[in-house]
């Protein structure tokens, strides 16, 4: 006899010949002298207790998790027992047990005190006493326990086939073993005994799920509940399971659908506080933020450290425009988790938006330190060094970002916008980075598309009375964009063969939207915010528009995704952005002779499409009190105040260094610098820009005076009557500021160049009529026309009384005409297009 000693019982086993093995069962205190054995003969000719033919269901045990968007790995819990809903998911992996039962043997004899079994059937004993073996396990003797109550197990299904606690609990010990083809196998054998058997189909639920069988795991446990409709366990792990069946669904595009099954996970279980954030997601993407609020509150509610949820919640708010409340819960997530990244990034977002850019980094590079594959920090780590005029750290960033997220969106279209203000790319590797851009995404535009491109209907290829123009922009708001669309929109003429159809991407309108909406010549407004792609693509398809024109290029809100799709015969790009989109299915960007003379050198995959005069109609802000321009500051301050209110981004070298001439020809005493962005509102980017300013341009510091940006747009406006000259920049110049200047009596002096965004302010400045102010191409002149009009004081009267009066008189405010010349381009692009054709 061989003892293999537990804590209570003691196994001694015989092997008296290959075909037969005694197996003696006592506990510690017993000798086999004092007891009274019954005696079990099981023969071992269907040992394989299990055969895998028997289990139908095909296994992918390479499958992966469907993680809900919580960002936390949720299992499901194991039943082990009637009364012990414990998981398994932290139990010893154990070794394969040297058998007792070795399958050469031909019979196991068992010898079992008759006291301790009574009238309890063997099996019933056998399986009973492994469940005490394993309860009652102590860290030393786990493994051994565990291997003793699988034998147990193993003998108790050889005794009675069709014993489905046996097989049950076979399948729990392979389970902690990792072995899941033979655990299930096990489950699915006491379920073909016992049909509601509710812990192994609980446990087979488990097990499909943990494979990524949604369907298959919410098939098992609706079954199990059919056994014990109030079984908590399985009712926790359906909601669980149906969570992430929600995740799923919603991540295929069925947002409405995973509302439902959302909400059918929170009836079994209504404490489920990921389902409730998960609700909170959709609601969010969905923008329908109150609902969004209420269940990211319900999922805090159940959870007070939800981190997830209490970011999510400061993210509606500064959606919501109310950054003071965004901050309190973005501190709140950070206080349950000390360092959470997202928070972190989400904190930097508000103070770059502030303008108060030494925190915002600080905060941005604490979430990439926790965090040093956070692609989106990298990204706004780029917004940052970009909005402060570090435009080659900003272009590096996003290139970071990408390389940690290649499928990201925003960093790639960044870099391009970046690539405008930078003065180390050339015009062609400036192009190059657009047309490579724009060959990847129609690449994987053709290559993923899941509808194919509807062909054009023959209707729509001849010459129409009417045609439809639909206009695509995320800017139709208080926004640079909407001063050079709002004329357009307001003198289409509706009657005279035109049908207009806006798709607005604008997340917060206001005044302006509503101003635009109200306009009689657009036949139809539509909402696009948070639809797909393929479903906007249908729409404008549907809406059998002809010509799409896009008005944001690659800035903030575009919607390029749509424009992959080709959803028009014919595609325009519009007003937003300086360059090429780098799509070869845009056909055509509309610019002027001025932006773009004939002999540009600049490369475009658009057609470009030159307007009579001007590509630019201005519009004046509506609201404000434009009467009373109040006199020259030079007149009061006995000194010229030279300065601009562009974006810091376009401080270039080369423009920093004309300012610095301009400056020391004035003299010290004779005039200051005025500089008026964003940025500015943090003291300390002001220092370390004016320490730039005298060490690499010898500007005086204190003849400079650094201005943040005002909330509100009459004060911007207004205060531009602290500026005598405004110097423009270049090689990107103002387009918006531009106008505001001239609006305000200030005049402009600007430098052409060889690419568009260098000839915009030309080209503003010729439709009014004053070429006097422009510098062609010369740096030189640039500075002489701005030291000779600051000595020209009474020209500087001159212009301040006349220059408003006669920007409001040229053709570039000349909204109904320029729509005119517009519509007329538009026939002529359709007639061509279908003689084409």
């Amino acid at each position: 006899m061989n003892p293999i000693n537990s804590q209570f019982y003691k196994f001694q086993r015989d092997i008296i010949n290959e075909n037969q093995v005694i197996l003696q069962i006592l506990k510690t205190n017993d000798t086999k002298e004092n007891v009274d054995f019954n005696y079990y003969d099981i023969t071992l000719d269907d040992h394989n207790t299990t055969d895998e033919n028997d289990n139908k269901n095909n296994i992918n045990l390479d499958s992966n998790n469907n993680n809900a968007t919580t960002d936390r790995d949720k299992d499901n819990n194991l039943a082990i027992d009637n009364s012990n809903d414990n998981s398994t998911r932290d139990s010893t992996i154990i070794s394969n047990s040297a058998d007792i039962v070795d399958s050469k043997k031909r019979l196991i004899r068992l010898e079992i005190p008759k006291s301790y079994i009574g009238s309890v059937e063997i099996e019933k004993y056998l399986t009973e006493l492994a469940n005490e073996l394993r309860l009652t396990s102590t860290e030393a003797n786990i493994k051994e326990n565990t291997e003793l109550a699988f034998e147990l197990y193993t003998l108790a299904s050889l005794s009675n086939k069709n014993y489905a606690p046996a097989y049950f609990y076979m399948g729990v010990i392979y389970s902690e073993k990792r072995e899941i083809t033979m655990s299930l196998q096990s489950y699915q054998k006491a379920v073909d005994i016992n049909p509601f058997y509710p812990e192994a189909l609980c446990n087979i639920g488990v097990i499909y799920k943990s494979l990524g069988d949604l369907d298959s795991s919410i098939r098992y446990y609706y079954r199990a509940l059919q056994g014990n409709p109030n079984y908590q366990l399985v009712r926790s792990n359906l909601a669980i399971a149906l969570n992430d069946y929600g995740t799923k669904v919603k991540l295929m595009g069925d947002l409405k659908k995973s509302i439902q099954i959302y909400k059918k996970s929170l009836s079994f279980n209504y404490k489920h506080s990921e389902t409730y954030y998960n609700l909170g997601v959709v609601y969010a993407e969905n923008r329908k933020f109150e609902q969004a609020i209420y269940n990211y509150e319900l999922a805090i509610h159940f959870n007070p450290s939800y981190t997830e949820a209490l970011n999510n919640l400061g993210v509606i708010f500064k959606e919501s425009d109310n950054l003071e409340r965004a901050l309190q819960y973005y501190n709140q997530a950070l206080i349950s988790r000390l360092n959470f990244p997202q928070s972190l990034n989400n904190i930097g977002v508000i103070y770059t938006m502030n303008g108060k850019m030494k925190l915002a980094k600080e905060h941005l590079k604490n979430a990439i330190k926790h965090c040093p594959d956070y692609a989106e920090a990298y990204n706004n780590m780029g917004v940052i060094y970009r909005d402060i005029g570090k435009i080659e750290k900003s272009i590096q960033s996003y290139e970071s970002c990408v390389k940690l997220s290649p499928s990201t969106m925003n960093a790639p279209q960044n870099k391009l916008l970046a690539l405008n203000y930078s003065t180390v790319y050339s015009l062609e590797e400036v192009y190059s980075e657009h047309k490579k851009w724009g060959d990847k995404n129609l690449m994987n535009f053709q290559k993923c598309s899941a509808v194919d491109n509807l062909p054009v209907s023959s209707s729509n290829l001849k010459h129409k009375r009417i045609l439809t123009i639909g206009y695509l922009s995320a800017d139709f708001f208080v926004h640079s964009v909407s001063y050079f669309i709002d004329g357009i929109l307001r003198n289409h003429n509706r009657d005279g063969g035109f049908r207009i159809i806006i798709y607005s991407n604008v997340c917060k309108e206001d005044s302006t939207t509503e101003r635009i909406k109200g306009y009689s010549a657009i036949a139809l407004w539509r909402n696009i915010v948070g639809m797909s792609a393929i479903d906007v693509s249908e729409m404008i398809k549907s809406d059998q528009v002809d010509i799409l024109v896009e008005l944001s290029g690659h800035t903030c809100g575009n919607r390029l995704d749509v424009v992959l799709h080709s959803p028009a015969p014919l595609i325009a790009t519009y007003i937003g952005y300086p360059n090429t989109t780098g799509l070869e299915n845009v056909n055509y960007k509309f610019t002027d002779l001025y932006a773009d003379p004939s002999d540009t050198k600049q490369k475009y995959t658009e057609t470009l499409w030159r307007l009579p005069n001007s590509f630019l109609t201005y519009s004046p802000p509506v609201g404000y009190h434009l009467n009373d321009i109040p006199p020259a500051p030079f007149l009061k301050n006995g000194y010229i105040t030279f300065g601009t209110f562009n974006i810091l981004a376009k401080y270039s070298d080369q423009c920093l260094h004309a300012w610095s001439k301009i400056l020391q020809r004035m003299g010290n005493s004779k005039c200051r610098l005025l500089l008026k962005s964003k940025p500015f509102a943090c003291e300390k980017t002001c220092k370390s820009f004016k320490k730039r300013l005298l060490e690499t341009f010898k500007i005086n510091p204190d003849q400079v005076d650094l201005i943040g940006l005002f909330p509100q747009q009459k004060d911007h406006l207004q205060y531009y009557s602290h500026l005598d000259i405004s110097l423009d920049t270049f090689p990107y110049s103002g387009t918006t500021t531009t106008c505001e200047s001239l609006l305000m009596g200030v005049p402009v002096v600007t430098l052409s160049g060889s690419q568009h965004s260098h000839n915009v302010g030309k080209s503003i400045l010729s439709n009014i009529g004053l070429p006097e102010l422009i510098a062609n191409n010369n740096v030189d002149q640039y500075i002489d026309i701005a030291v000779q009009l600051a000595n020209n004081t009474s020209k500087l009267i001159e212009y301040r009384s006349s220059l408003r009066s006669k920007m409001i008189s040229s053709y570039l405010c000349d909204n109904a005409q320029f729509t005119k010349n517009l519509e007329s381009a538009y026939k002529s692009m359709w007639s061509h297009f279908i003689d084409t054709k």
